[in-house]
């Protein structure tokens, strides 16, 4: 949400307030407000999408990582299979 609303909240490391409850409270508000903004430009569905695509896109990558390691362990159990 702070990503969204254009706060950085970033680096080597997070500084929370000593105020945290009203912070994020301000937060959930002020995001709350720019997701209303957006759905009544018609724009929040495009962001959702987006933002829907990228995770799918992700978990799409990290599969294939899984498929080509175990591919890769396969192979190796086969040589040693026939080798015996």
């Amino acid at each position: 949400m702070v990503e969204a609303l254009g706060i950085p909240f970033d680096g080597d490391y997070v500084v929370i307030p000593k105020n945290w409850e009203n912070k994020h409270t301000e937060i959930v508000e002020n995001y709350s407000a720019l997701l209303e903004n957006q759905q009544a430009r018609g724009t929040y569905l495009r962001v959702t999408n987006a933002v829907r695509d990228l995770r799918a896109e992700k978990q799409r990558l990290e599969d294939e990582k899984k498929e080509a390691k175990l591919r890769v362990e396969t192979a190796k159990r086969l040589t040693n299979m026939m080798k015996a």
